[in-house]
């Protein structure tokens, strides 16, 4: 990005850490309690009705918002600009790798669980880390091959 829109790789590079320092970790680490806080509450006599409202009703929705702004930065915003770059042929990659992008790829995910849903059941989770690998190799291929041209 730096060698064809400085501001825009710098754009980039926060909006893509801001999710990765800042939302992953507060997102996982409060949705990963909650076996915690089922396992104990099963264990000292509440109902699994109770939990799965206390859970799902509570903090699934004081958690929704900030998950919200975080995905649509990290998982749309960064990634459609990322695309709208690369196929406008602004880029030092090729245009079809714009394919080659999270937001892509959890789309294909989304319309192939609408479309093929016993298949995609398995190929949807984690679409986003796999269009995630996708443009990470395609970046380190570009840069490790930058010196043999």
């Amino acid at each position: 990005m730096s060698k064809t829109n400085q501001t825009l790789g710098l754009l980039l590079f926060i909006l893509f850490s801001y999710g990765t320092v800042m939302g992953a970790p507060f997102i996982h680490g409060v949705m990963s309690i909650n076996p915690f806080i089922y396992s104990f509450g099963i264990q000292n006599g509440l109902h699994h009705e109770a939990l799965v409202g206390f859970i799902e009703g509570t903090l699934t929705k004081t958690i929704l918002p900030v998950f919200l702004v975080h995905y649509l930065i990290t998982w749309v915003i960064a990634p459609l600009l990322l695309f709208i770059h690369i196929i406008g042929g602004k880029s030092v990659f090729k245009r079809w790798t714009a394919m080659l992008n999270p937001l892509v790829f959890l789309l294909v995910g989304v319309v192939g669980l609408l479309v093929f849903p016993k298949l995609f059941v398995y190929l949807a989770p984690g679409s986003i880390n796999k269009g995630n690998v996708a443009m990470f190799t395609l970046a380190t291929a570009a840069m490790w091959n930058e010196g043999k041209r």
